[in-house]
């Protein structure tokens, strides 16, 4: 007989049903699952070694991912996220803030429109910054302390370091790609150009160390492609520059604190200090204060290019493509209220719908046309608040198709009236399932923010 998910209204009742529902669950996972391991890996490389074109390859490897994820879901997470109680009080807290003027969430939806286009993007710190004060409210009314580990499995964090273990090297293939276009990007690479980030970060060291007189790794003026307004030294101080993107010794400082190199700041400190005296020096030679006005001229400018980038990236620890800064809890509710499903009935409708994407995945323009065809309101509504674009700077409040996971992972790993899959061939899969993997066990990734 199929289990219906219950209210809860304290972690202690959801404590007591999850040991009485799910007995025989085991620890391999930091949240208690029924992993049993990863596929046969060599079947899956076999296969893929097969396959002539990229999307037949990509396929397999999606098949390995699926099959791999889909007993690992976090299901007291998943219960106490989809349970009445909470559902309710998140819906309340949010009709309240969307008719409040001047509220994160109000301004939220009321852009929204603006993001769904085709090739849209957001080059707009104050954007990000209200996304941050939206979750932050959420998360602070919701008390998504409780179950702890909430925060820890579904809440996204901007990664400085990611160890992927043997066994999934295939399967993160195309993020790592990704990934490191976006490095390339940062640090002004050409397509065809390659670095050494630990050489280069250990150049920009010796220059400083040097107080300028050691040559930089690249010039001065060489910018990546960011997508913020750089700053320019002029007339010994920095001012707004015309040109797209920061300095690339801007990042590489940004780069050397996020991983809490010990000697930036004094050496910063001491380049600064240098330069300050001898441009103050009535004594030094004409040429030489007029080049120490421009190293502090360039210290402003590296200091304001670190703030405009750590507004866009959301986190001043590191900085990464939009999506990694997701609060997934608060954006699924977010996109629930904005697609109207409200209350339970329209709640159970839209988890039916990623219960059935996340059983039989599907490329994008299928599940685009299955939702189309399927026609319920809810479906309908789905298909159209799904943003076209496909921008690593999407705005973290978007849906798009490669989002409707996130989605599935708050709220589709099992159906609400049947919570063990007694009618279903196991539990639904999400690729952020990967995060409930253990690390020492040598099947999950290590993030370290």
């Amino acid at each position: 007989m199929p289990v219906a998910l219950p209210r809860f209204s304290s972690k202690e009742e959801l404590e007591k049903w999850f040991k009485a529902s799910f007995t025989d669950v085991n620890d391999r996972t930091y949240s208690p699952s029924y992993f049993d391991g990863l596929p046969d890996i060599d079947l899956y490389l076999e296969e893929i070694d097969k396959q002539t074109t990229r999307p037949a390859k990509d396929a397999w490897v999606s098949r390995f991912l699926y099959e791999g994820l889909r007993r690992a879901p976090p299901l007291r997470e998943q219960a106490w996220l989809m349970n009445a109680t909470f559902f309710e009080k998140a819906m309340r807290y949010l009709a309240l803030e969307a008719s409040k003027e001047g509220s994160p969430v109000k301004k939220l939806l009321t852009i929204y429109p603006t993001y769904l286009a085709a090739g849209s993007k957001c080059t707009d710190p104050e954007v990000i910054k209200t996304y941050q004060q939206a979750c932050k409210g959420f998360r602070a009314n919701m008390d998504l302390s409780e179950p702890d580990s909430l925060t820890g499995i579904l809440y996204g964090s901007v990664a400085t370091k990611v160890e992927v273990p043997a066994t999934l090297i295939s399967v993160f293939r195309a993020m790592l790609l990704r990934m490191k276009h976006q490095m390339e990007g940062r640090l002004g690479i050409a397509g065809g150009e390659k670095t050494d980030s630990t050489r280069f970060l250990t150049q920009v060291k010796a220059f400083l160390r040097s107080l300028g007189t050691v040559l930089p790794p690249v010039p001065l003026t060489k910018r990546n492609s960011l997508d913020i307004k750089g700053w320019i030294p002029k007339e010994g101080s920095a001012e707004q520059s015309a040109e797209s993107g920061a300095y690339l010794l801007t990042t590489a400082i940004m780069q050397l604190r996020a991983k809490k190199d010990t000697e930036i700041d004094n050496l910063l400190a001491n380049f600064r200090a240098h330069h300050t005296q001898i441009a103050g020096d009535e004594n030094s030679a004409e040429d030489i204060k007029l080049h120490s006005i421009k190293m502090l001229a360039l210290m402003e400018c590296w200091e304001k290019e670190a703030e405009a980038v750590t507004a866009l990236s959301g986190d001043g620890g590191g900085f990464s493509q939009q999506g990694s800064g997701i609060d997934v809890i608060f954006s699924a509710y977010f996109w629930a209220y904005k697609m109207e499903c409200r209350n339970q009935p329209q709640f159970a409708q839209l988890n039916g719908l990623l219960v059935g994407i996340a059983q039989n995945p599907q490329g994008k323009s299928k599940t685009l046309k299955m939702l189309q065809q399927m026609g319920s309101p809810v479906a309908l509504r789905l298909v159209a608040m799904l943003s076209k674009s496909v921008e690593i700077h999407l705005p973290p409040f978007m849906l798009n198709a490669h989002r409707l996971y996130d989605l599935v992972t708050a709220f589709g790993a099992f159906p609400l009236d049947d919570v063990t899959c007694e009618g279903l061939d196991g539990f639904s899969s999400s690729p952020r399932y990967v995060l409930n993997l253990r690390r020492e066990s040598g099947e999950g990734l290590a993030l370290q923010s």
